[in-house]
């Protein structure tokens, strides 16, 4: 399956707060530069105002520990389904180290099994570690292409 997934923007609160991972795919604030059914086909540079190295757009995905190796509901069809949970990650919701919830799948956000960060891939081409410390507001400022904030990682 997928170990990574692609910044959808954020989601809304009745979306995270769904317990079916699929809700998001029909959410209304899409601001991550990948979007389902953008508007004109797909997000194109000029439109990542706030700068290609400024804005997530790949990210490793969190996963629940009791359910490695198996298939779960957000890691089940793969990079061959499309703009699916198993492929796309909500930039208002926490980054956590995976761990042992047995809840099934990785609650729509970024993550991994490494200790203190995950891996991430820039618009800009760059890859770089972030931070499960990392603040709401910095995440959701990453994952939005055109919210006009200052960003920083440092």
């Amino acid at each position: 399956m997928m170990d990574y997934a692609a910044n959808g923007g954020t989601a809304t609160q009745q979306s995270i707060q769904f317990d079916y991972p699929q809700k998001c795919w029909h959410d209304t604030q899409m601001t991550g530069i990948i979007q389902h059914n953008a508007q004109g086909g797909c997000i194109r540079i000029p439109q990542v105002i706030d700068g290609l190295s400024n804005t997530l757009m790949i990210g490793e995905k969190s996963f629940d520990q009791a359910f490695y190796g198996q298939i779960k509901a957000d890691d089940n069809e793969g990079y061959s389904i499309g703009y699916d949970q198993d492929v796309v990650r909500w930039g208002n919701i926490q980054p956590v180290q995976d761990s042992a919830t047995k809840e099934w799948w990785g609650r729509k956000r970024f993550g991994s099994i490494h200790s203190g960060s995950f891996i991430s891939a820039f618009a800009d081409g760059s890859v770089r570690p972030i931070n499960y410390s990392i603040s709401l507001t910095t995440i959701l400022n990453l994952c939005s292409i055109a919210d006009g904030n200052p960003t920083s990682l440092d």
